[in-house]
């Protein structure tokens, strides 16, 4: 029964060790784009803002204060000079950060063939010592039946 039970344990940690790494590389490829999608809705929810916090202030302002050159020129370039510096930032951390999910996926990988060696590996040596126990209990047999006859 024992002799039984060892391959059907072997082919279950085979299973579990291969599983193992496909399970994290799903994980992390869903966390990845999780974290990609949120950095885009942050990228649009900050330009949202501004557009309506920004242009409305400016309205405001160009209401309220005394209408003039210079502080029509200071309220509409402000909101403009925000946003032309907030975009091309904004738009770098996303190629930042969609540039490094290929990186961290080529390291997922590389860590899933190591853990397939490793895998073969054992797989192997534990191969090597049920034959190995085998040829022995096999001696041990062949011994006794030649001492009963």
């Amino acid at each position: 029964m024992l002799v039984l039970l060892v391959p059907v344990l072997v082919v279950l940690v085979m299973v579990l060790l291969v599983l193992v790494p496909v399970l994290v590389l799903v994980v992390l490829t869903v966390v990845l784009m999780v974290l990609v999608l949120l950095v885009l809705v942050s990228v649009l929810l900050v330009l949202v803002l501004v557009v309506l916090v920004l242009v409305p202030v400016s309205m405001v302002l160009m209401l309220v204060l005394v209408p003039g050159s210079v502080v029509l020129v200071l309220v509409l370039v402000v909101p403009v000079l925000v946003l032309s510096m907030l975009v091309p930032v904004l738009v770098v951390m996303v190629l930042v950060l969609l540039m490094l999910v290929p990186v961290l996926g080529m390291v997922v990988v590389l860590v899933v063939v190591v853990w397939g060696m490793v895998v073969v590996l054992v797989v192997v040596l534990e191969v090597l010592v049920q034959v190995c126990m085998y040829r022995k209990h096999w001696r041990m047999l062949k011994s006794r039946e030649g001492l009963n006859r």
